[in-house]
Protein backbone atom coordinates (compact mmCIF):
# COMPACT_ATOMS: atom_id res chain seq x y z
CA UNK A 1 0.00 0.00 0.00
CA UNK A 2 3.28 2.65 0.47
CA UNK A 3 4.44 1.90 -2.81
CA UNK A 4 0.88 3.09 -4.02
CA UNK A 5 -0.14 5.61 -1.74
CA UNK A 6 3.56 7.44 -3.12
CA UNK A 7 3.07 6.83 -6.39
CA UNK A 8 -0.55 8.38 -6.54
CA UNK A 9 0.52 11.27 -4.26
CA UNK A 10 4.05 12.00 -6.52
CA UNK A 11 1.87 11.80 -10.06
CA UNK A 12 -1.77 12.82 -9.63
CA UNK A 13 -1.58 14.02 -12.60
CA UNK A 14 -1.62 10.86 -14.24
CA UNK A 15 -4.78 9.80 -12.45
CA UNK A 16 -7.68 10.58 -14.76
CA UNK A 17 -10.35 11.62 -13.50
CA UNK A 18 -8.48 12.12 -10.23
CA UNK A 19 -9.82 10.45 -6.88
CA UNK A 20 -12.17 12.81 -5.11
CA UNK A 21 -9.62 13.72 -1.85
CA UNK A 22 -6.94 14.30 -4.19
CA UNK A 23 -8.80 17.50 -6.06
CA UNK A 24 -6.69 20.01 -8.33
CA UNK A 25 -5.23 21.74 -5.15
CA UNK A 26 -1.27 21.34 -3.83
CA UNK A 27 -2.90 20.05 -0.20
CA UNK A 28 -4.19 16.62 -0.34
CA UNK A 29 -7.24 15.45 1.85
CA UNK A 30 -6.31 11.88 2.36
CA UNK A 31 -9.15 9.62 3.30
CA UNK A 32 -9.51 8.88 7.48
CA UNK A 33 -8.45 5.50 6.50
CA UNK A 34 -5.86 5.13 3.64
CA UNK A 35 -5.94 1.38 3.14
CA UNK A 36 -9.69 2.39 1.87
CA UNK A 37 -8.25 4.26 -1.64
CA UNK A 38 -9.98 1.65 -3.78
CA UNK A 39 -7.26 -0.45 -5.59
CA UNK A 40 -9.03 -1.05 -9.06
CA UNK A 41 -7.83 -2.34 -12.31
CA UNK A 42 -8.23 1.02 -13.42
CA UNK A 43 -6.17 2.44 -10.66
CA UNK A 44 -3.51 -0.93 -11.54
CA UNK A 45 -3.83 0.55 -15.89
CA UNK A 46 -3.19 4.24 -14.97
CA UNK A 47 -0.25 3.47 -13.30
CA UNK A 48 0.70 0.65 -15.72
CA UNK A 49 0.61 3.53 -18.45
CA UNK A 50 2.79 5.58 -15.91
CA UNK A 51 5.59 3.29 -16.05
CA UNK A 52 5.56 2.77 -19.56
CA UNK A 53 5.59 6.78 -19.98
CA UNK A 54 7.93 7.60 -17.32
CA UNK A 55 9.61 10.83 -17.83
CA UNK A 56 12.45 10.01 -15.08
CA UNK A 57 13.84 7.02 -13.46
CA UNK A 58 12.38 8.21 -10.06
CA UNK A 59 8.82 8.36 -12.32
CA UNK A 60 9.54 4.35 -13.42
CA UNK A 61 10.44 3.15 -9.90
CA UNK A 62 7.35 5.25 -8.38
CA UNK A 63 5.04 2.97 -10.59
CA UNK A 64 6.91 -0.24 -10.91
CA UNK A 65 6.55 -0.64 -6.98
CA UNK A 66 3.07 0.63 -6.78
CA UNK A 67 2.72 -2.14 -9.50
CA UNK A 68 3.68 -4.39 -6.85
CA UNK A 69 1.40 -3.16 -4.43
CA UNK A 70 -1.94 -4.82 -6.30
CA UNK A 71 -2.93 -8.27 -4.53
CA UNK A 72 -5.51 -9.03 -6.69
CA UNK A 73 -4.16 -12.21 -8.24
CA UNK A 74 -5.19 -11.24 -11.72
CA UNK A 75 -3.38 -7.84 -11.15
CA UNK A 76 -0.35 -9.95 -9.48
CA UNK A 77 -0.18 -11.91 -12.81
CA UNK A 78 -0.25 -8.55 -14.90
CA UNK A 79 2.78 -7.83 -13.14
CA UNK A 80 4.53 -11.05 -13.94
CA UNK A 81 3.53 -10.45 -17.66
CA UNK A 82 5.69 -7.31 -18.07
CA UNK A 83 8.63 -9.17 -16.78
CA UNK A 84 7.79 -11.62 -19.87
CA UNK A 85 7.15 -8.85 -22.46
CA UNK A 86 10.60 -7.34 -21.61
CA UNK A 87 8.95 -3.96 -19.77
CA UNK A 88 10.40 -4.33 -16.49
CA UNK A 89 14.92 -3.53 -16.33
CA UNK A 90 16.57 -6.77 -15.52
CA UNK A 91 18.71 -4.95 -12.87
CA UNK A 92 15.05 -4.49 -10.91
CA UNK A 93 14.12 -8.25 -11.08
CA UNK A 94 16.29 -8.66 -7.60
CA UNK A 95 13.68 -5.55 -5.75
CA UNK A 96 10.61 -6.72 -7.85
CA UNK A 97 10.36 -10.09 -6.74
CA UNK A 98 10.52 -9.70 -3.14
CA UNK A 99 7.97 -6.96 -3.52
CA UNK A 100 5.83 -9.42 -5.18
CA UNK A 101 6.56 -12.01 -2.61
CA UNK A 102 6.09 -10.15 0.46
CA UNK A 103 1.79 -10.76 0.75
CA UNK A 104 -0.71 -13.44 -0.29
CA UNK A 105 -1.84 -13.99 -3.13
CA UNK A 106 0.64 -12.38 -4.65
CA UNK A 107 3.33 -14.60 -2.69
CA UNK A 108 2.49 -18.02 -4.34
CA UNK A 109 1.45 -16.28 -7.70
CA UNK A 110 4.98 -14.76 -7.28
CA UNK A 111 6.75 -18.64 -5.87
CA UNK A 112 4.99 -20.20 -8.76
CA UNK A 113 6.59 -17.67 -11.42
CA UNK A 114 9.71 -18.10 -9.85
CA UNK A 115 9.78 -22.03 -9.93
CA UNK A 116 8.36 -21.94 -13.93
CA UNK A 117 11.34 -19.53 -15.12
CA UNK A 118 14.06 -20.26 -12.16
CA UNK A 119 16.44 -21.32 -14.77
CA UNK A 120 16.58 -18.27 -16.45
CA UNK A 121 15.61 -16.10 -13.85
CA UNK A 122 18.25 -17.52 -10.93
CA UNK A 123 20.59 -14.56 -11.40
CA UNK A 124 18.60 -11.88 -11.68
CA UNK A 125 16.46 -12.54 -8.70
CA UNK A 126 19.10 -12.62 -6.34
CA UNK A 127 21.56 -10.25 -5.20
CA UNK A 128 25.54 -10.16 -3.78
CA UNK A 129 25.04 -12.21 -0.68
CA UNK A 130 21.49 -13.87 -1.45
CA UNK A 131 19.56 -11.16 -0.75
CA UNK A 132 16.30 -11.19 -3.34
CA UNK A 133 13.60 -13.27 -4.07
CA UNK A 134 15.26 -16.10 -2.25
CA UNK A 135 15.57 -14.09 1.30
CA UNK A 136 11.73 -13.09 0.45
CA UNK A 137 10.57 -17.03 0.52
CA UNK A 138 10.74 -16.43 4.29
CA UNK A 139 7.34 -14.79 4.24
CA UNK A 140 5.13 -18.39 3.98
CA UNK A 141 4.38 -19.68 6.96
CA UNK A 142 3.07 -23.42 6.76
CA UNK A 143 5.11 -26.88 6.31
CA UNK A 144 3.87 -27.84 3.19
CA UNK A 145 6.13 -24.58 1.57
CA UNK A 146 9.06 -25.55 3.79
CA UNK A 147 9.39 -29.02 1.98
CA UNK A 148 8.51 -27.60 -1.35
CA UNK A 149 11.04 -24.84 -1.16
CA UNK A 150 13.68 -26.62 0.54
CA UNK A 151 12.82 -29.98 -2.25
CA UNK A 152 13.03 -26.93 -5.08
CA UNK A 153 16.33 -26.05 -4.09
CA UNK A 154 17.45 -28.52 -3.59
CA UNK A 155 17.07 -29.43 -7.24
CA UNK A 156 17.96 -25.92 -8.43
CA UNK A 157 20.94 -24.04 -7.85
CA UNK A 158 20.32 -20.55 -6.10
CA UNK A 159 23.62 -18.56 -6.92
CA UNK A 160 25.16 -16.98 -4.01
CA UNK A 161 21.90 -16.93 -1.87
CA UNK A 162 22.36 -20.46 -0.51
CA UNK A 163 22.79 -18.84 3.29
CA UNK A 164 19.77 -17.12 2.22
CA UNK A 165 17.79 -19.86 1.58
CA UNK A 166 18.81 -21.32 5.05
CA UNK A 167 17.62 -18.28 6.55
CA UNK A 168 14.59 -18.31 4.95
CA UNK A 169 13.55 -21.60 5.55
CA UNK A 170 14.71 -21.15 9.10
CA UNK A 171 11.71 -18.04 9.58
CA UNK A 172 9.19 -20.45 7.56
CA UNK A 173 9.69 -22.99 10.47
CA UNK A 174 10.03 -20.01 13.34
CA UNK A 175 6.57 -19.30 11.94
CA UNK A 176 5.00 -22.37 11.70
CA UNK A 177 6.04 -23.27 15.36
CA UNK A 178 4.49 -20.21 16.77
CA UNK A 179 1.29 -20.88 14.70
CA UNK A 180 1.05 -23.84 16.57
CA UNK A 181 2.35 -22.33 19.87
CA UNK A 182 -0.15 -19.73 19.94
CA UNK A 183 -3.24 -21.00 17.77
CA UNK A 184 -5.13 -22.18 21.01
CA UNK A 185 -4.81 -18.75 22.92
CA UNK A 186 -5.50 -16.89 19.71
CA UNK A 187 -9.18 -19.02 19.28
CA UNK A 188 -9.37 -18.18 22.83
CA UNK A 189 -8.96 -14.59 22.31
CA UNK A 190 -11.03 -14.42 19.45
CA UNK A 191 -14.09 -15.82 21.02
CA UNK A 192 -13.97 -13.67 23.72
CA UNK A 193 -17.03 -12.21 24.61
CA UNK A 194 -16.53 -8.07 24.92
Amino acid sequence: MAYTLEAILAHRDVLTPPPPWIANSRVIFLPQDVAMIPVTKQLYDQFAQGMANARSTEDYYHFLFALTSFRQPELAQRTLGLVDQGKIRQQDYVRLFPALLSESPAREIAWDYLKAHWDSLAEKVTSFGGSGAVSALGGFCSPEKHDEIKQFFADHRAPGAERALQQSLQRITSCVEFKQLQAENMQKFLHQTP
